[in-house]
């Protein structure tokens, strides 16, 4: 648009001056597809997206996936974890250790059967049977010099 000088709400025709308003093109100053400008002349983010701290326009669309995805992987492996350390927890009041179990030299054989033997022992100051399983003859011939003086056999590998 080209604009007139004008006195006294009259029209200087001879007027030297001439104005030319051009819209201001944000993307072409700043190369932000999403700027847009406003009435005075500024560079404002369109309304599906909002100004980000280093300047640049995010569209909406993409923020919120961007922001919410990671934070539900993390509630999902938080929840994970925190489930998986309740069930350890309470599977610790039932898994004995072995060095908390006390023999007698040699270990007293109170019952005997087909899968292994019953042994007495002393657990914490109370007196207990402690089932040792016979190991399968396959187990038999494959065995190391640490495995040949242990009472219980291999049995459960996580003490």
């Amino acid at each position: 648009s080209i604009f007139e000088v004008l006195a006294d709400f009259e029209q200087i025709s001879q007027s030297p001056f001439r104005i030319a308003i051009i819209e201001r093109d944000c993307v072409r100053d700043f190369g932000d597809a999403l700027l847009v400008a406003d009435d005075q002349g500024g560079c404002i983010c369109k309304d599906s997206s909002v100004k980000l701290v280093g300047g640049n326009c995010v569209q909406l669309s993409v923020l919120f996936p961007s922001i919410i995805v990671p934070l539900l992987i993390l509630a999902v492996v938080g929840g994970f974890m925190y489930i998986e350390f309740k069930r350890k927890k309470h599977d610790s009041i039932w898994r004995v250790k072995r060095n908390e179990l006390e023999f007698d030299t040699p270990a007293v054989v109170i019952g005997r059967g087909t899968f292994g033997l019953v042994l007495l022992a002393v657990y914490r100051g109370t007196t207990v049977a402690v089932k040792r399983v016979i190991p399968t003859r396959k187990e038999n011939n494959i065995t190391t010099a640490g495995d040949e003086g242990d009472i219980l056999g291999k049995g459960d590998a996580r003490e």
